[in-house]
């Protein structure tokens, strides 16, 4: 979805394995690995405001609210204890007002997520304000599975 934060979600990953504590993360640098950007309402003096983190790649844009960032799927690679961890940061699906750019989205997850031989984890971000999955956010989800091996399901978070 749009807005999730999957994006922010490794931004905050990186920080997570660079500083021991929250306190220690604020005195210290942000740890920014991609374009982030997010609005709020400032109850002082009234107005939205955008915070933007990162600098935009080729496959990054600064949008408008409810436009994803991502353009196009790319990875992050960490090192935890001497393993590679790769988070993969992917274009939203699901947006009811561009059918035709889902579709293309949907392409390319499936495409870019070919080229490696096991995924060992899926996770899948959902809005905590919203009580209830719709019916399209089902589908999306549904048809990622059935194009998946089927060991993949097993790793879906």
């Amino acid at each position: 979805q749009t807005g999730v934060g999957k994006t922010t979600f490794i931004n905050a990953f990186a920080n997570y394995l660079v500083y021991k504590s929250l306190d220690e993360a604020i005195n210290g640098q942000l740890q920014e690995v991609s374009l982030a950007w997010f609005t709020f309402f400032d109850k002082d003096t009234f107005e939205v405001k955008t915070i933007t983190i990162g600098t935009p790649n080729e496959s990054e844009k600064e949008g408008r609210i409810s436009q994803s960032c991502t353009r196009e799927c790319q990875s992050f690679e960490f090192r935890i204890n001497n393993r590679k961890f790769c988070l993969i940061d992917a274009p939203s699906i699901g947006d009811i007002k561009d059918g035709l750019q889902n579709g293309r989205n949907f392409e390319d997850i499936l495409v870019y997520i070919s080229q490696f031989n096991y995924l060992n984890g899926i996770c899948i971000l959902l809005k905590p304000n919203e009580e209830r999955l719709y019916t399209f956010f089902c589908f999306v989800i549904k048809e990622l599975i059935r194009h998946l091996h089927v060991h993949a399901k097993e790793n879906i978070s």
